[in-house]
């Protein structure tokens, strides 16, 4: 019974080594490519981020306090 869990084991071990070998030969670096540069910091973007960040704000403060005001709204 040992033999065959080990076995079993071996296999696995074999199995993912390959697969993660396959996966990493797939990827080459590319070092010419590193994305789109960032925006630069004129007036409109950053009022473009402030409005940003308010919006993700409250949605985020509305999904966080949602739970206990289901909560409360359900007990009373």
């Amino acid at each position: 019974m040992y033999e065959i869990v080990l076995n079993l084991y071996q296999n696995h071990v074999l199995f993912t080594s390959s697969m993660m070998e396959k996966h990493v030969k797939e990827q080459e670096p590319n070092d010419d490519e590193w994305g789109n540069p960032p925006s630069p910091n004129t007036p409109e973007n950053i009022q473009k981020a402030f409005r940003a960040q308010m919006i993700l704000g409250i949605a985020a403060l509305i999904f966080i306090s949602l739970p206990a005001i289901v909560l409360w709204l359900v007990k009373k």
